[in-house]
């Protein structure tokens, strides 16, 4: 999966957005009082305007990890 020509905006944008939906997925959590759940998916929207970052600064794939 790793590959070093990839389509870095494109990978930036999809992270970008994925990040949004979660947002959105978050506040329905939390307005239905899963507040676990909303916790959660709080902590992976986080992480994944992160992960936007490290590809644009470092022009590379993130880790698969989660600790950023």
């Amino acid at each position: 999966m790793i590959n070093d020509k990839f389509n870095k905006d494109k990978l930036i944008r999809h992270w970008l957005e994925s990040a949004e939906e979660d947002y959105q997925t978050m506040l329905a959590m939390f307005s239905a009082k899963r507040f676990s759940w909303s916790l959660f998916v709080g902590h992976l929207m986080i992480e994944k305007p992160l992960k936007a970052l490290f590809i644009k600064r470092k022009s590379k794939y993130p880790p698969f990890i989660h600790n950023l």
